[in-house]
């Protein structure tokens, strides 16, 4: 039976910290992205209200709730196009050359894309039980000791399927281990230093 206590500090403290770097980062891109949709809101609306003074004069009335509602729904659509594009195309990126519909989608989609990515990053947050600590634990110790290890074997490491790909998504996402394709197919390995220190085994000493 798997002892929770051997899992060490040190690596507790580096998923803490991961997951807080997550929830930092995502909350200050959703609020920031708050504040630029209220900036366009505004500029919108004094252009709206400036063609319709331009346009009817002293009988001109300000736009009132219609336009709010209208702006929430053009948002709101743009935000649905760019999370579907995010899911279709994930690794997406703009094209130097492109033809001038492309280069007026992607000027659109800017802030969307970024209202959207707020969300997204959130998939980046793992929250591990202590059976999944345990378990990445096991799996840095095992790679530290007999190097890379082959992903064909993770499952003797990491029991039930979906228990694997949390544990590994975590272990990627937090930066300890990447994967490379080889000859013999898709190895495991250590990320850097960090990862090595902490897959470090435990020295106890006993008085």
């Amino acid at each position: 039976m798997r002892r929770p206590q051997n899992v060490p500090a040190a690596l507790r403290a580096h998923f803490q910290r991961h997951n807080r770097r997550v929830l930092g980062i995502s909350v200050a891109t959703l609020g920031f992205s708050f504040l630029l949709w209220a900036a366009v809101y505004w500029f919108c609306y004094w252009v709206l209200l400036l063609l319709l003074t331009t346009l009817q004069g002293i009988d001109a009335i300000a736009p009132a709730g219609g336009y709010t509602l209208a702006f929430g729904a053009f948002a709101i659509g743009l935000c649905l196009i760019s999370f579907f594009e995010q899911r279709i195309w994930p690794f997406h990126r703009p094209n130097d050359r492109q033809n001038a519909f492309g280069m007026f989608m992607d000027l659109i989609l800017g802030l969307p894309r970024m209202t959207v990515s707020s969300g997204l990053t959130l998939a980046a947050y793992h929250a591990l039980e202590e059976s999944d600590l345990v378990m990445a634990w096991e799996v840095l110790q095992k790679i530290e000791k007999e190097g890379p290890l082959p992903l064909q074997r993770i499952p003797m490491e990491i029991g039930g399927e979906d228990r694997q790909k949390h544990v590994l998504m975590a272990l990627q996402w937090s930066g300890l281990v990447e994967l490379k394709a080889t000859q013999e197919g898709l190895e495991l390995r250590l990320a850097n230093e960090e990862a090595k220190r902490l897959a470090q085994p435990i020295v106890r000493i006993h008085v």
